[in-house]
């Protein structure tokens, strides 16, 4: 990635939006590094076959249908990408529910690296240049391509994905699962539920408090 605010969307609609397998295997191998690791929900990974597998598992089970994307940001001090995505599910068991939402949020820490071909160490000789370019003899500088001193080109950094790192809104086993995920992710009933389990805790502190002798009472409590 050369500008990661807007290349990180090209990434995850490749992974997500109605991908194939060998079209997320394409995308991982284009942006993630060889040892790139991958910290999900129930399992972490290190390396881009075993990343890539399990992609290509989720999209099996999952048969991811879209994203959305709810925020984009990049901190260029510390190289990381935070977004929020909401992910379209259809797994072929559910497929008469529809499209199943899922919040995600995603960092993705990237690391600067200087690709090794020959097309980005290439001499530049005063033939190549068109009016389209400005030349300096003097300070050896070109507009469109930065040059050292002798007349060839400084290799272009991109950014590269490390790590990446998932935390879900809602467990998306629950999420799936017949009615039950549609009362587990309702954001009503569980302000509701909420609201009574905290009323509930309060009632059982002040019974914890009268009961308990004076000494540990006060200890506890202060």
């Amino acid at each position: 990635m050369e500008n990661p605010r807007e290349d990180v969307k090209d990434v995850i609609l490749g992974l997500l939006d109605r991908p194939t397998l060998r079209g997320q295997a394409a995308v991982l191998k284009k942006y993630c590094l060889p040892d790139v690791e991958f910290f999900y929900l129930y399992f972490n990974t290190k390396g881009l076959r075993e990343m890539t597998v399990i992609y290509q598992v989720a999209q099996i089970l999952a048969n991811y249908q879209g994203v959305t994307f709810d925020q984009i940001s990049y901190d260029e001090t510390t190289n990381l990408v935070n977004i929020w995505t909401h992910v379209m599910l259809r797994p072929w068991p559910l497929y008469w529910r529809g499209n199943i939402p899922l919040s995600i949020f995603t960092v993705l820490e990237l690391e600067d690296v200087e690709p090794k071909r020959p097309d980005d160490v290439a001499e530049v000789t005063l033939e190549k240049f068109t009016d389209a370019w400005s030349y300096d003899p003097l300070l050896a500088k070109s507009v469109g391509s930065r040059q050292d001193i002798k007349g060839k080109r400084t290799p272009r950094t991109v950014k590269m994905i490390k790590t990446q790192r998932d935390w879900f809104e809602f467990s998306p086993i629950i999420r799936v699962i017949p009615f039950v995920g549609d009362i587990y992710a309702n954001q009503h009933l569980r302000f509701t539920l909420g609201n009574i389990v905290a009323e509930t805790a309060m009632v059982g502190l002040k019974l914890l408090e009268f009961l308990l002798p004076s000494k540990l009472e006060k200890t506890i409590f202060g």
